[in-house]
């Protein structure tokens, strides 16, 4: 693991890179955010593409099914049409006939060929491949059988990674125009907290004892709050997240309720503090409305606050992913000042 971060820090520095131009300055990436396009030999996505959906392709409940990460395969001819494109997924097996393993093996060098063999490297993830932020990942090993049960073992590991990219290009994108640094200093003055904060927000309600925000942007509705309450720790177990979340949004969004069947819990770890993300799928039984939220808690150690940053969007007919991740990039952005 220690070696592939090396690896990765250092960009690389062993992989000999086949680039149309050698040139510093590359065009633009483009086309959908969450859109993976995967160059493989047709035979060998065939067998494995039951684990590049394990990692890739998972199911988001918005109440409606939809997917974490849009999967378009397309043969190693193509890649001259797709290679501009966001994220590029490479399968390969190593010395392998087929083009793209040929490709992918004349691309890496002996040092990084030899920690392929020998199983310190297979997961390789490289920035600004043919274009400028791009995410070409790279998944090569020795045999079929062996990329299988790399991909299979490694699925979370992988699927991190590109998040956290996909997570930090969208920042990138989303705060060029009219980010609203006058809100920003306000609520670092008055509740003691930073969060960068997209144009057209605009704040729909707020507590006197500035313990509650509630940020909102129409078209399709989209709504983010912080709360905060006083607490030692975090409490133990999970239910009293669902509770205090049903408590905040009866008392404010009119009765939203959390549906316990389609909602999960996760122990993460939040800008370097211990947290719990809840995913899943809010309803409001009154007005016949729902959608998906995700909520981020955390304790602050030093004023004894529990904090909660929860998001949800409400979208029909529309997929609700794209805008639950750029709610994300806000929400990853909250730091507690002193």
């Amino acid at each position: 693991m220690a070696f592939q971060k090396i690896i990765r820090v250092f960009s690389f520095i062993t992989i000999i890179l086949i680039l149309s131009c050698a040139c510093d300055y590359k065009n633009d990436s483009y086309g959908n955010f969450d859109e993976i396009i995967v160059i493989a030999d047709s035979n060998l996505y065939l067998n494995v593409r039951p684990q590049v959906e394990q990692i890739f392709d998972r199911y988001i409940y918005t109440p409606h099914v939809e997917r974490s990460f849009l999967l378009n395969y397309q043969t190693y001819e193509r890649l001259g049409i797709f290679q501009m494109r966001r994220n590029l997924l490479f399968l390969a097996i190593l010395d392998g006939e087929d083009a793209v393993s040929k490709y992918i093996s004349n691309a890496l060098s002996e040092e990084v060929k030899n920690a392929i063999r020998s199983g310190r490297i297979f997961q390789i993830f490289h920035r600004d491949f043919f274009a400028s932020d791009q995410m070409a990942i790279i998944l090569c090993a020795e045999n079929l059988s062996d990329l299988k049960d790399k991909m299979k073992n490694q699925a979370d590991a992988i699927y991190t990674e590109l998040e956290d990219y996909h997570f930090e290009r969208l920042s990138k994108i989303m705060f060029l125009r009219a980010e609203q640094k006058l809100l920003e200093e306000y609520f670092a003055n008055t509740m003691g907290w930073e969060m960068r904060i997209q144009h057209d927000y605009f704040v729909a309600q707020e507590s006197s004892d500035k313990n509650f925000v509630w940020l909102r942007r129409l078209k399709p509705d989209r709504s983010l709050f912080v709360f905060r309450q006083k607490a030692s720790a975090l409490p133990d177990g999970e239910e009293w997240l669902i509770n205090l979340r049903d408590s905040i949004t009866t008392q404010y969004f009119e009765g939203d309720s959390v549906e316990i069947s389609d909602t999960y819990i996760q122990r993460i770890n939040f800008n370097e503090r211990p947290a719990l993300k809840m995913v899943g799928v809010w309803q409001n039984h009154k007005l016949l409305v729902g959608g998906p939220f995700r909520t981020f808690a955390l304790h602050d150690p030093n004023k004894n606050y529990v904090y909660l940053i929860d998001f949800q969007v409400t979208a029909p007919g529309k997929r609700k992913k794209p805008f639950l991740d750029q709610l994300e990039v806000m929400a990853r952005s909250f730091r507690i000042r002193g």
